[in-house]
């Protein structure tokens, strides 16, 4: 049964975030927004450090906080309440502007994940849930495709993306509170 086309779909916790690179100074910038009511707290740990500490952060409601980082190489993971996890890995010199985004589906309830790439690429798709490929796309430049985020029982998602032939890599995991009486999410992929 897929879920209503109008049926509101939310990120159980309010924390959106975006990567982006500064060329120019080598960075990665992690760009976290809280759209919720209530302070969000949240830590970042640098997976390339020997003993990595977290870095620990408070976002008050309706607040935007930018966080840069050394872009070659890279491996950042942030983890936040409710089971939300967000993976950045790669090399700024391999990987350029790709991107892989999150967001949430215009219609219906559910993800969206958004592919892009300076130069034809390959991408996997891997549902973490089920520990398998789902989906192989080819990127070519100028290509943004789109892919709906399949949802497990409860609104959870885990999948990651890595570009093959390249250290790019990221990771989302969380939990989209569906609208009541909404029936199970729809599962799909494409």
């Amino acid at each position: 049964m897929s879920v209503g086309r109008h049926a509101a779909a939310t990120p159980s916790r309010p924390l959106w975030i975006q990567d982006r690179f500064d060329f120019d100074h080598g960075l990665l910038w992690l760009d976290i927004r809280n759209d919720g009511s209530d302070e969000a707290v949240f830590h970042l740990y640098n997976g390339l450090a020997a003993s990595p500490e977290a870095h620990r952060y408070r976002l008050n409601a309706g607040k935007t906080l930018s966080l840069s980082w050394p872009a070659s190489p890279y491996d950042l993971h942030i983890v936040a309440p409710d089971g939300l996890y967000r993976r950045f890995a790669g090399r700024l010199a391999d990987d350029g502007a790709t991107t892989a985004r999150l967001a949430p589906a215009r219609r219906g309830a559910g993800l969206i994940l958004g592919l892009s790439s300076a130069e034809a690429a390959w991408f996997c798709v891997l549902d973490e849930t089920a520990g398998r490929v789902v989906r192989r796309s080819r990127v070519r430049v100028g290509d943004r495709p789109h892919l709906r985020v399949p949802l497990e029982p409860g609104g959870w998602y885990d999948l990651s993306v890595s570009r093959v032939g390249g250290p790019f890599h990221r990771r989302f995991a969380g939990r989209v509170a569906l609208p009541r009486n909404s029936g199970p999410p729809a599962r799909s992929f494409g």
